[in-house]
């Protein structure tokens, strides 16, 4: 229970955008657990979203289970990888001494409001939200970098700002054909042809409508 208290209290002030918890969750000899706890349920999260987009499709149970474990997996392979940018782009540019985990540590804290990713799927505001969620991680990542690494804030900023670069532009290029091989393999686990990102509108209302319909045929059958 304590162990709960603290961890729900160190991401409250993320949340915040306090850097404060940047530099316990860093010095913590569980730190680097509680930023894989927060990492690993805003990948949930965010999978949890994506089941809309399972249903619509009518994928089976089975088949959508295995397909939000894959997003999972894969959100945590790009938590990984914004990690080791900041990281060595920090130890090059501004020569600091952090370690790796410690570095994994406040990084993984930041993704603290990306716990609320499951909403970036609402039709409509699902893309501004996901915007919003994205500059609001981008924030407490950097205030945890300012903080933890001891860097001043056009430091951490461009520390931050690279390694999101470098993220980027991996995934661009030589990346590519990985995100594209981890789209396959997730719309072939859900046996779909596609798993797209946001729900459109329509989708959903279509949805809805097919079900009342099969439920008033049903009754008219009873």
């Amino acid at each position: 229970m304590a162990s709960l208290i603290i961890y729900l209290k160190l991401v409250s002030a993320a949340l915040y955008l306090n850097p404060a918890p940047f530099s316990t969750v860093e010095a913590l000899p569980t730190g680097l657990n509680i930023a894989l706890i927060t990492v690993v349920l805003a990948g949930i999260s965010s999978a949890l979203g994506q089941s809309v987009v399972l249903f619509i499709n009518r994928v089976k149970p089975v088949r959508a289970a295995f397909s939000l474990i894959l997003s999972s997996l894969f959100y945590v392979l790009g938590y990984l990888t914004w990690t080791a940018s900041i990281w060595l782009i920090a130890r090059l540019l501004f020569k600091t001494q952090d370690s790796f985990e410690q570095v994994l540590a406040t990084v993984g804290l930041g993704y603290a409001p990306q716990l609320f990713a499951f909403f970036a799927f609402i039709p409509f505001f699902g893309m501004g939200l996901s915007v919003m969620l994205g500059i609001w991680s981008f924030l407490a990542v950097l205030l945890g970098v300012e903080a933890a690494l001891e860097l001043s804030f056009w430091q951490a900023f461009l520390a931050s700002l690279l390694g999101y670069a470098l993220l980027q532009g991996l995934e661009r290029t030589i990346g590519y054909p990985v995100a594209a091989f981890a789209d396959w393999l997730r719309a072939r686990a859900a046996g779909v042809s596609e798993i797209r990102t946001f729900l459109a509108p329509q989708d959903l209302i279509q949805e809805v409508g097919k079900t009342a319909l099969i439920s008033v045929l049903r009754e008219a059958k009873s």
